[in-house]
């Protein structure tokens, strides 16, 4: 019996690059990745719309409440400038409210499409409906709200 010595095959050179394999492996990471980041890229307009919404919704609340507990009228403008309240008190109308109530612009290029509305809070905390547009972007979104003051959010046409 002849014995060998040593393995039967010896490459010549050792392989250089990458095998198909591992290049098609690199290239689903990238195109998983690049695919996440452009969802959330595009889906930011609406992200932005849904945080003045909730915003929006905290001042109806607040305002619902403080029309109830103190017993008086307020009235909720919108507007391209922002959103501003004013509280009927002594006869007269006030619009130099404080804290969550203050008069405040929109938010993060969130703009106001429609003509400005005004919403009137009864002194019960009950709300006249109204159903206006905001902008983000190229993104519009139709907002409505109902005599609770709940606020819905629908993508515009």
């Amino acid at each position: 019996m002849v014995k060998r010595e040593g393995p039967v095959w010896q490459p010549i050179s050792r392989p250089r690059g990458f095998s198909l394999i591992e290049v098609l492996v690199v290239l689903a990471i990238i195109s998983i990745t690049l695919a996440g980041i452009s969802v959330s890229f595009f889906q930011s307009d609406g992200r932005k719309i849904d945080e003045q919404v909730s915003q929006l919704s905290e001042v109806f609340q607040t305002v619902s409440d403080r029309a109830s507990l103190l017993n008086r009228l307020h009235r909720i403008h919108l507007s391209a400038r922002g959103i501003q309240v004013d509280e009927f008190f002594r006869g007269q109308w006030r619009d130099n409210l404080s804290g969550p109530l203050q008069s405040r612009p929109w938010r993060d290029g969130v703009s106001f499409v429609d003509p400005p509305i005004t919403l009137v809070v009864e002194s019960t905390g009950l709300f006249s409906s109204a159903a206006f547009r905001l902008q983000y972007g190229q993104q519009q979104s139709r907002v409505s709200t109902n005599a609770f003051g709940e606020v819905y959010v629908a993508a515009a046409p």
